[in-house]
């Protein structure tokens, strides 16, 4: 969402709702920029970290390259990745992990705690190219004039009652 703070600053804040924690080796969570969906994301195991848990919680859990990241508010940067040889977007300052970016992918095994954005289809996302170029283009128009963050939320229970 974007919105102003004090008086000269604007922040985008693209939203990742997690859904429960499952038994699986993948997590597919919702993505929504200024409070609409735009996609999907498949990343790895939710073990139920947050941002702050201290660093040896998070380092006592963790399993490399199993893991996703924890739950928080993490501010997006534009970086160059050497895996890649190109500029992604970088959520800095994530406890526990380094390097972690936003960047195309299908299944859980191309992520390494990383957010890969594309079309859930059962335990994967598809169309992950096409979905992170339209969302990389929006990074990159937003991050040149406003701070930039991805908020990971934990899954939350329908309010029911009237």
């Amino acid at each position: 969402m974007t919105k102003i703070v004090g008086a000269f600053f604007y922040i985008m804040n693209i939203i990742i709702t997690r859904p429960k924690i499952a038994d699986t080796p993948y997590t597919i969570s919702d993505l929504s920029t200024d409070g609409v969906f735009f996609s999907n994301v498949v990343e790895d195991r939710d073990r139920g970290l947050f941002q702050n848990d201290t660093l040896q919680y998070i380092e006592s859990i963790k399993i490399k390259h199993e893991t996703a990241i924890p739950y928080g508010t993490y501010q997006v940067v534009l970086s160059y990745s050497n895996r890649f040889k190109k500029y992604l977007p970088e959520l800095v300052d994530v406890p526990g992990y380094a390097g972690v970016r936003i960047h195309p992918g299908n299944t859980e095994a191309d992520t390494s705690g990383c957010l890969c954005p594309g079309i859930k289809s059962g335990n994967k996302v598809i169309q992950s190219k096409i979905t992170f170029d339209k969302l990389f283009s929006l990074i990159q128009k937003k991050i040149k004039q406003e701070k930039v963050f991805v908020s990971i939320l934990p899954y939350k229970e329908p309010n029911t009652t009237l």
